[in-house]
């Protein structure tokens, strides 16, 4: 029987950078009394579960280092038993991330296979620190089965975060059984619900979590008429993942009328079966693929525990997995609560930072490049958003990440004018794989672009002389890929008109040099 939650105590976690505090998030603001950092753990027969609720100090140590005092919430008394005090303040070190931080150190040996990008990633990695502090968060952020649910939920979200959270929450109210907490703590308004521990999961011991339970029978069967096709996987030929011939389709009616009604009335499914994966589909958005997404992930711990999977295997299955899986997902959780540093999700951030900023071509090519690519994730997703949220320090770089055309039709990539704007430029892979392009650079508005040379790559259209738009050759035409770098050029002029350079040699004409902060670039405008 579970137990209600009634005991309250402090946790001390010492050095937590600074700036890290307000990324201490436990709760989300549209689900205020909704617990984020869920702790569940089960030692010898003896569940153990919680979370903090509160900062109730905060202490400064040298060098913008913290001592955060926690009021932690719990079914056992902490303050008594020594033993699982220990482990709850291991738990609540991994969900803050600070049990095995990322410093700049990581870094040499995160490119030891590629030493040309260590100096770029150091120059990023300062502004990174400038931003963030000596350290980047790294560790098991989520319990492991609680992880699925939420990264299920972070694919494809309609509104973005605010749609993850609310799976999220819809998904632990359905299929978590809730607990209590007592009025005595002072948190009794707390939402928390509880589910059963990944240990319970490989076990199939559901029986203190009957809804769980009743789903996991369900997807049981559906995973089983559903998931009929093979992976072919070439680095464990003992391991036999399924997946589906056919995805799910995305309408639930259409899902609920033309798989589970045949599958009910075939005999397949129970009534009762039916109305725990239609309650899976409701919670997760009332999206089928998000639902196939989740059966997936449970059932492949069994065909290969996530505790097992090394980085051969890994990127053999993210190369190869199919219909009704996720392969980002299964990174991230793998990532983030496997504590796999090998395993790194894909998606338009990475992809873009390692095509454009670290001319890398493909995803096999990328997996292969680094040690630790999982760490190496940390650092590019932080330095990615930061640039997304256009945070100063991060500004005047990455501008090949960005769309550069109204209605964000084209990432900018590497081109001339983001090149020139960017800080990273004397390091970067990205820059040095076009420097020495041809460039060709005309005043002329309506220029015919069949007229020039098969070398040129970028045409540069300037206004009085000053850099405006980039075009780069696709194939046989030239595309608009930037028009948005060249506001930040009012004074920046170069001499050339009509006529072929280098990429390189065009940087080096512009004057006067383009002053990288960018604010004081604004203010000079702006007079």
């Amino acid at each position: 029987m579970l137990q209600k939650i009634k005991h309250k105590t402090k946790i001390m976690i010492k050095n937590i950078p600074a700036q890290w505090l307000s990324k201490i998030e436990l709760y989300y603001p549209e689900l205020p009394n909704f617990p984020l950092l869920y702790i569940h753990k089960n030692i010898d027969g003896q569940r153990m579960y919680g979370f903090p609720v509160a900062v109730v100090s905060v202490s400064t140590r040298t060098n913008n280092m913290l001592s955060v005092t926690f009021q932690v919430l719990s079914n056992v008394n902490l303050s008594k038993n020594i033993k699982l005090r220990k482990i709850f303040r291991k738990e609540l070190r991994e969900r803050i991330g600070i049990s095995d931080k990322i410093s700049r150190d990581d870094i040499d040996h995160i490119c030891e296979k590629k030493p040309k990008y260590i100096n770029f990633f150091r120059t990023l990695w300062d502004s990174v620190e400038s931003t963030y502090g000596k350290y980047i968060p790294y560790g098991k952020f989520y319990e492991e089965l609680y992880s699925i649910v939420r990264f299920v939920a972070a694919f494809q979200p309609k509104t973005g975060r605010q749609s993850e959270m609310r799976m999220l929450y819809n998904f632990m109210t359905i299929f978590g059984e809730r607990i209590e907490v007592s009025e005595e703590t002072g948190w009794g308004f707390c939402d928390f619900y509880l589910l059963p521990t990944y240990s319970d999961l490989k076990d199939k011991d559901f029986n203190d979590f009957p809804k769980f339970k009743n789903l996991f029978s369900a997807m049981e069967k559906v995973y089983q008429i559903s998931f009929v096709s093979n992976i072919e996987l070439k680095t464990d030929t003992s391991v036999n993942i399924k997946c589906q011939t056919n995805t799910f389709p995305t309408n639930t009616e259409t899902f609920s009328k033309n798989y589970l009604e045949r599958w009910v009335s075939e005999g397949s499914i129970t009534t009762e079966d039916k109305f725990y994966i239609e309650r899976l589909v409701d919670a997760f958005n009332r999206f089928p693929w998000r639902a196939a997404y989740f059966i997936s992930s449970i059932f492949i711990a069994f065909q290969k525990p996530y505790e097992t999977w090394k980085i051969e295997f890994f990127i053999d299955f993210y190369n190869n997995a199919r219909n009704g899986i996720s392969p980002k997902v299964i990174a991230c959780f793998l990532q983030q609560s496997f504590k796999k540093t090998n395993a790194i999700p894909i998606d338009i951030w990475v992809k873009s930072f390692y095509k454009h900023a670290l001319n890398i071509q493909n995803n096999k090519k990328f997996f292969n490049e680094f040690y630790n690519i999982g760490k190496l994730e940390r650092i590019i997703w932080l330095a990615s958003q930061a640039n997304k949220n256009n945070i100063r320090q991060f500004l005047n770089m990455l501008w090949c990440c960005r769309y550069g055309t109204k209605g964000n039709t084209h990432l900018r990539g590497a081109n001339p004018l983001a090149c020139y704007e960017c800080k990273l430029r004397t390091d970067c892979i990205g820059f040095e794989s076009i420097q020495n392009a041809i460039i060709y650079v005309t005043n002329q508005t309506n220029l015919d672009f069949s007229v020039l040379d098969e070398e040129v790559l970028f045409v540069c259209i300037t206004n009085n002389s000053i850099p405006k738009k980039i075009y780069k050759r696709t194939h046989n035409s030239f595309k608009l890929i930037d028009e948005f770098s060249g506001y930040l050029l009012a004074n920046n002029s170069t001499p050339y008109n009509d006529q072929n350079v280098t990429v390189n040699t065009f940087l080096e004409s512009i004057q006067p040099p383009y002053n990288t902060e960018i604010f004081n670039v604004l203010e000079n405008i702006s007079d």
